[in-house]
């Protein structure tokens, strides 16, 4: 796109000696095109994914946080970890929680019976230490 040049297609080519020698509506068009080609910022419809996303979220409510002090509703909390399962032996896995076991003894390079065990008392040390610091409960 030389200074008089104004050939649709070329504006990839352009230096900035081109862009100095430009009159004003080829700079307009050079850099709407520099604009649509990188600035990031499509002319594009919303992608099934993403309208989704947006009506999903406006539906969404704002809830008021609740201290942990506030004792009335401590209690109905439920709290990251209240519903998770702690086995204690191989015997209360499911076929498909055995399996995910497994492969994980298999890749930490110890037995399931050991695994369990070792999981089952670092829960239980985390538990204790989160009752000594005044933490809400977690109930198992």
């Amino acid at each position: 796109m030389d200074g008089g040049d104004a050939t649709p297609g070329q504006e990839a080519k352009v230096t900035e000696a081109d862009v100095f020698n430009m009159s004003g509506d080829m700079l307009d068009r050079y850099l709407n095109w520099y604009h649509q080609t990188w600035s990031g910022e499509r002319d594009s419809k919303a992608t099934p994914v993403s309208e989704r996303l947006r009506r999903v979220q406006s539906r969404l409510k704002v809830q008021k946080p609740i201290s942990a002090n506030d004792e009335q509703y401590v209690a109905t909390i439920n709290r990251p970890g209240a519903f998770y399962k702690r086995w204690q032996r191989d015997g209360d896995l499911s076929a498909n929680e055995r399996a995910f076991v497994a492969k994980t003894a298999e890749n930490a390079g110890t037995t399931v019976n050991i695994l369990i065990r070792t999981v089952y008392s670092l829960e239980q040390r985390l538990h204790d230490i989160a009752s000594r610091e005044g933490r809400p409960e977690v109930e198992h």
